[in-house]
């Protein structure tokens, strides 16, 4: 079976740039329908199924994978391969499904996460079949070679789970049914599955035939092997899944909060983007290197190992950086504002990302050779460590520990499956050049988070706000990255040519024209990379000078500083200080005046600040001159009040009431407010309860306050006027009375 290992990856990569591009659209919309409660219910339940699928299907999938893709001189030796694994597998399904039944039916599943889990996973036992099925074809596919078939079914199932869950789940959330609209998620799957699975079958049959399902195995046939195989791969799988989930299910049972968890899944979806590449290489390298493996090419398995890890290294390295530079933009803008607390489990969890990155092919590579001991012993390390930082940081940090934990799991994945590579007979280090990667990173890392923070900003584009940061970040953060590997020499132009050309019509054409121009440019590439060492070093050297000099950038424009008497929503911001305005009104039966009140300011700040009365119905009123109140304040430490008791005075059937002088005595300094009034002639003015007639008389009310240097008030009831006065960070109330004036 001799084929290009390049052509399968390309087609695995095509495929799921197709599938990125379809999840980057819709995931957004089923996060936002469901919101985090609900996403921390959809991710508990399918992460529960994809541990127990482990034990009902991962042997299936890699078993037929690997087999299929030997060369065996038994003839008929690729049905009875598909027959036999067909088998197997339609009696672990249906075992499986049983198992989930009556752990469901028994109370199992209400005891551990609750009964309103039940529902869902009774519809598991159909999804536990569907799933299984759909494996099984995709891998057989894989097997035969057939990667153009087996790859766009993955768009047909992204597409079928988009057509049949988004509209479900929609539905059930305005019928008021959110608690269950997880069901329509979950329906969506089973759908998808399914139509993978029968367009799968009719391509397998086209290959082979119909009997190959039902065609038993000679007695020769190694079933011994194959289920040997079977074995230990489902025990590898199991310790590599239990890194994706063992975490989710751990946060939680700890935590029981559905919220929390449905953060956590955001920064985990965003934080496996960076594994978009290597799960190409991993899904294409199983069965690839099957054949090396078995025709003895060690040299260059070593050579293919060693490159994957360092171009890996440097794609991921830069996908890192850039959703580090942009994860404050992107979790609002994707997910929606309400995820923002994703964020710093998303910045925890890149760096350990990054190192499982370049763990999956050095891992697919290991699995090829179908040596699976050293394998499953650096991924049961790295599992055990992960789970048992889990373990003590989940219950005290919540879902921050959680994001730690797996990072330290995924990280140390990179470390033990070097070991493992060694182990198995390859070294994936010998052309690394890990130095230079790092050096690439370092270097590149200022700018890129300089030219984020510059670029945040929102104008206005067919109405709506479009941040620009999320388009112009990512392809000129590309070019710096690039530019500094190729400066550092992780990346060499001749290799990086070599690669191009072997690419599919028109890429490879030109790219060879390109390779023959650069070759007979009279300046050596010693001496470019010098030249672009010493501009990277400037460039470096600049974005950290930009950065530290210049911490307040907030995007072009210059959105820095306090914005000067700006009011939003009735507050008043002055020279830093903020005057809330609260007019309090009590609208008196009958009132002919409308009571003012003037605050001046004071000699300590140049804050100002405004009184809005409403003013009672029916009011006339002619004061002159305006009332006016002069306070002079000093900061003392401490107060005392006292307030006399209302005295009524009856004269003729005239009532008055006066409200005594409030003082507040304080151990330093006293705030003196006087307030004069005069009324013209011929005004009446009318309180409830009670009615003055002043003919051109002139009523002066002194009232005597002590401030404390924070805050001060007198009041006098009921209240019908508010006015604020800031002075220096400090704020004076005074809520007068119209009777209080007279």
């Amino acid at each position: 079976m001799q084929r290009s290992i390049l052509s399968g990856v390309l087609s695995v990569a095509g495929t799921k740039v197709l599938t990125l591009v379809i999840g980057i659209m819709t995931t957004p919309i089923l996060y936002r329908l469901l919101g985090p409660t609900g996403i921390g219910v959809y991710t508990t339940v399918l992460s529960v199924f994809s541990l127990f699928m482990i034990l009902v299907s991962s042997g299936i999938s890699d078993g037929v994978r690997k087999f299929i893709a030997e060369e065996h001189e038994m003839d008929c030796w690729e049905e009875y391969v598909v027959g036999f694994y067909f088998r197997l597998a339609l009696v672990l399904a249906v075992a499986g499904a049983i198992l989930l039944a009556l752990a469901t039916w028994t109370g199992v599943v209400a005891w551990i996460f609750g009964p309103e889990y039940e529902l869902y996973f009774y519809l598991l036992t159909v999804m536990t079949i569907a799933s299984q099925f759909q494996a099984y074809a995709r891998r057989t596919l894989m097997g035969f070679g057939l990667e153009r078939y087996s790859e766009p079914l993955k768009v047909v199932q992204r597409v079928t789970f988009i057509v049949v869950a988004l509209p479900l789940v929609y539905y059930m959330r305005n019928r008021g049914m959110l608690e269950i609209a997880v069901l329509g998620a979950l329906a969506g799957k089973i759908a998808a599955a399914t139509m993978v699975a029968v367009i799968g079958f009719a391509l397998i049959i086209k290959r082979t035939s119909l009997r190959s399902f039902l065609r038993s195995t000679p007695e020769d046939f190694p079933r011994r092997r194959m289920l040997a195989f079977n074995s230990l791969s489902i025990v590898l799988i199991l310790l590599l899944m239990s890194l994706y989930h063992v975490d989710i299910l751990m946060l939680q049972l700890m935590s029981g909060s559905n919220e929390q968890v449905g953060y956590y899944r955001a920064a985990l979806k965003l934080a496996e983007f960076l594994w978009f590449i290597p799960m190409a290489l991993q899904t294409v390298f199983v069965h690839s290197t099957s054949e090396l493996w078995s025709n003895g090419k060690t040299e260059r398995i070593s050579k293919l190992s060693a490159r994957t890890t360092r171009y890996t290294f440097l794609l991921t390295g830069v996908m890192g950086l850039g959703l580090a530079a942009l994860a404050n933009i992107a979790v609002p803008v994707y997910f929606s504002a309400k995820y923002l607390p994703a964020v710093t489990p998303l910045l925890l969890l890149l760096p350990g990302s990054l190192g499982f990155a370049v763990a999956r092919p050095i891992l697919a590579i290991s699995q090829g050779k179908g040596d699976l001991k050293y394998p499953i012993i650096a991924t049961g390390t790295a599992a055990g460590i992960n789970f048992v930082l889990n373990f003590l940081l989940i219950p005290r940090y919540g879902m921050q520990g959680a994001a730690v934990s797996t990072s330290i799991g995924y990280g140390s994945m990179f470390v033990f499956h070097l070991w493992s590579a060694r182990k198995v007979g390859f070294d994936p280090l010998s052309d690394a050049r890990l130095g230079r990667i790092l050096g690439t990173t370092i270097l590149s890392a200022p700018p890129i988070f300089v030219l984020a923070r510059v670029l945040d900003v929102r104008p206005l584009i067919a109405g709506f706000h479009v941040p620009l940061a999320l388009a112009l970040v990512p392809p000129l953060g590309l070019g710096v990255f690039t530019f500094f590997a190729f400066a550092t020499g992780a990346l060499g132009f001749g290799e990086v040519f070599d690669t191009l050309s072997s690419f599919p019509e028109p890429l490879g054409s030109r790219a060879e024209t390109l390779q023959t121009k650069v070759r007979e440019n009279t300046m050596s590439s010693d001496s470019i990379q010098k030249l672009m060492v010493v501009t990277g070093i400037l460039l470096f050297v600049s974005g950290i000078g930009y950065a530290f000099l210049d911490p307040g950038i907030g995007g072009i424009g210059g959105v820095g500083g306090a914005n000067q008497g700006s009011s939003i929503n009735n507050t008043q911001t002055v020279a830093g200080t903020t005057v809330a305005e609260t007019t309090h009104g009590t609208t008196p039966t009958k009132s002919t005046t409308q009571a003012k009140s003037t605050t001046e300011k004071t000699s300590t700040s140049p804050s100002t600040t405004t009184t809005d009365t409403n003013p009672p119905p029916s009011t006339t009123s002619d004061t002159n001159p305006p009332p006016s109140t002069t306070t002079d304040t000093n900061p003392p430490p401490s107060t005392t009040t006292t307030t006399s008791p209302p005295t009524t005075t009856t004269t003729s059937g005239t009532t008055t009431t006066t409200t005594p002088p409030t003082t507040t005595t304080t151990t330093s300094t006293t705030t003196t407010t006087t307030t004069t009034t005069t009324t013209p002639p011929s005004t009446t003015t009318t309180t409830p309860g009670t009615t003055t007639t002043t003919s051109g008389a002139s009523t002066t009310s002194q009232s005597s306050t002590t401030t404390t240097g924070s805050t001060a008030g007198t009041t006098s009831s009921p209240t019908d006027t508010t006015s604020s006065t800031t002075s220096s960070g400090s704020t004076s109330n005074t809520t007068t009375n119209s009777s209080s004036w007279l």
